[in-house]
C-alpha cells in the first residue's frame, strides 16, 4: 500500500478512536440526570478569523434528549464547525479567477476532574481539521501575505492534541502537546473578522521564522505556561518545535496528517513571551474596554545573512557564501480600544486597534509589519451582533534584501522592479444570522502583490459562510 494511503488510513483510525471514546462517554452518561447546557468550546482569537468567531454558547434543549448536557456532566464537550470561503481575483494580480476553500473542524474537550472524580484542574483537548481548496494567492493574486486565511495543504489531519493542568490556586496553567502558537500569541480580537491572514498571526514573526511557525495549518509539539496575576494582567510563555513541517524546504507533504513528530537541533526551537493588560472588559463595567499586548519571540535555527558574506562584504560581489547567523528574534505589540459605546450592550460600538512587529534586518524577510483599523459592532439598526470592519496592513521588506537585489541588477544590467512592501486594505461585514450561522462578505485591495510593482494591484472579493 502506498505510504500516503497508509498515513491517511492511520489518521482516519485515530479520528475513529477519538469519536468512539466520546460515544462511549455518551452511553455512560445516558443514565445520569440532565444538567443545564454549557458553552461550546470557544475558538481562539486568531482561529476566529477562519471560523467567523463561530464559538457561541450551545443552544439549550431541555429534557432527556439533551445529550450535550449529559456529556458535559461527565466532563465532555464537543464541537463541530464548517467554514466555506468563495474568493477570487477580479482585477490585477496574476490573472482573474477564483477558488473555493473549505475548513471543517471536529474537536473534543475533557474535564479530567469530572471524568475521574479525583484529577483536579486537568483538561485534555484534541481536534481534527479537514482542509480543502486551491490557493487563490498562488494561482491568481500573487500576493505574499495570503488573502485567504483558510488556504492550507489539502488533508485530514490531527491538529491540537494537548493536556493542560491548572496549578497555584488556578492562577497558572501548564499545557503540553501538539498546539498552535497563533491561538494564544500575537493576535487581536478586532482582527478576527477579516479574511486576509495578515490580520491574524503577526507576519513579522511568521515570515521571519522557519516555515511560518507552529500555526494554521501545521501546529507543533510544545509547552506553554500561562499565569493570571489578576483580572487585568496575564503573562504567557511557550517553546515549540522550530519546524512544524519537519521539512527544511517547506514541503507540507512530509507531515500531511499531523502525525509526524520530529525534534532535532537543526530545526531549532521557537520561543514566545507575551504580557496582556486589559481594562473594563467585564460586562457591566463602567468605562470603555481595551487591551494592551506586548510580546517577543526567538528562533534558534541558523539563518543566512541577506546580503553579507563571512567577511562582512557583499556576497553578490565577492562570490562567497552568505554569513550564517545563529537565531532570529523580534518583538510585537498591539493596542485595542473601544472609543464609543452604543449603550445597549457592553461590546456594541466602535473600536480601534493598531499593531506592529519587527525582525532583525540582516536575516529577516520583513523588517517591519504594521496593521490597524476599526470595528463597528451594531452599525446597522436592529443588527446588534453584526460587525463592520476596515483593516489596513503593510509588510516592509528588509532593506538588506532590497540592497542585495539592487546589487544583483547592477551587475547583471537588469531593470526589474525592486521589492519594497505589500499593503492590503480589507473591508468586511460579518452578519450573524443566529448563534450558529454567520455570513461575511469581504473586499480586499492588494497593493504591490508579492512585495513589488512587478504584479498589478489586485481587487479580491470574497464570501465566507460559517456554521457550527
Amino acid at each position: 500500500m502506498p505510504k500516503y494511503l497508509r498515513m491517511k488510513y492511520l489518521s482516519i483510525m485515530c479520528v475513529t478512536a477519538f469519536l468512539s471514546t466520546i460515544a462511549g462517554a455518551a452511553v455512560r452518561a445516558a443514565n445520569t440526570t440532565p444538567t443545564p447546557a454549557v458553552s461550546a468550546t470557544s475558538a481562539s482569537p486568531v482561529l476566529a478569523a477562519s471560523l467567523d468567531d463561530a464559538a457561541h454558547p450551545a443552544a439549550a434543549v431541555k429534557g432527556p434528549d439533551n445529550l450535550r448536557s449529559r456529556w458535559a456532566d461527565r466532563g465532555f464537550e464537543t464541537n463541530l464547525s464548517m467554514t466555506g470561503l468563495l474568493i477570487g481575483d477580479v482585477a490585477g494580480g496574476i490573472k482573474k479567477g477564483g477558488v473555493y476553500n473549505t475548513l471543517g473542524v471536529a474537536s473534543g474537550k475533557c474535564d479530567l476532574e469530572k471524568l475521574t472524580g479525583w484529577w483536579k484542574g486537568g483538561t485534555i483537548f484534541a481536534s481534527v481539521y479537514w482542509i480543502r481548496g486551491r490557493s487563490v494567492s498562488y494561482e491568481f493574486v500573487g500576493d505574499a501575505l495570503a488573502v485567504s486565511n483558510l488556504d492550507g495543504f489539502d488533508s485530514i489531519r490531527l491538529y491540537d492534541a494537548w493536556i493542560e493542568q491548572s496549578i497555584i490556586k488556578d492562577k497558572m496553567t501548564l499545557r503540553v502537546g501538539s498546539q498552535s502558537a497563533d491561538e494564544e500569541f500575537t493576535g487581536t480580537n478586532y482582527g478576527a473578522v477579516f479574511t486576509n491572514s495578515v490580520f491574524g498571526w503577526e507576519a513579522a514573526v511568521g515570515a521571519n521564522v522557519v516555515n511560518g511557525g507552529p500555526i494554521y495549518f501545521a501546529p507543533a509539539l510544545g509547552v506553554r505556561a500561562d499565569y493570571k496575576f489578576n483580572d487585568a494582567w496575564t503573562a504567557r510563555v511557550a517553546a515549540y518545535d522550530g519546524d512544524s513541517f519537519d521539512s527544511p524546504t517547506g514541503d507540507p507533504s512530509v507531515n500531511p496528517h499531523g502525525l509526524h513528530f520530529q525534534l532535532c537541533k537543526a530545526q531549532g526551537m521557537i520561543s514566545m513571551a507575551q504580557v496582556d493588560h486589559t481594562w473594563n472588559v467585564a460586562e457591566g463595567t463602567a468605562g470603555l474596554p481595551g487591551t494592551l499586548r506586548l510580546g517577543a519571540w526567538d528562533h534558534t535555527a541558523d539563518f543566512a545573512d541577506n546580503c553579507k558574506d563571512v567577511n562582512g562584504a557583499s556576497f553578490i560581489r565577492s562570490g562567497l557564501d552568505p554569513a550564517i547567523h545563529h537565531g532570529n528574534r523580534g518583538w510585537y505589540g498591539s493596542m485595542e480600544q473601544m472609543v464609543w459605546n452604543a449603550g445597549d450592550k457592553h461590546e456594541q460600538g466602535i473600536g480601534l486597534w493598531i499593531r506592529a512587529g519587527s525582525g532583525l534586518r540582516d536575516r529577516s524577510l520583513y523588517e517591519w509589519v504594521s496593521d490597524g483599523g476599526f470595528n463597528w459592532t451594531g452599525a446597522v439598526p436592529a443588527r446588534d451582533s453584526d460587525v463592520l470592519g476596515v483593516g489596513v496592513a503593510t509588510a516592509y521588506v528588509s532593506r538588506d534584501l532590497i540592497a542585495r537585489q539592487n546589487e544583483q541588477q547592477a551587475l547583471s544590467g537588469g531593470s526589474d522592479p525592486l521589492p519594497d512592501y505589500e499593503r492590503v486594505v480589507e473591508t468586511a461585514y460579518q452578519a450573524k444570522l443566529n448563534d450558529h450561522w454567520s455570513v461575511t462578505p469581504t473586499l480586499q485591495w492588494v497593493q504591490h502583490p508579492g512585495t513589488s510593482t512587478a504584479t498589478r494591484n489586485a481587487w479580491v472579493p470574497g464570501l465566507r459562510i460559517s456554521v457550527q
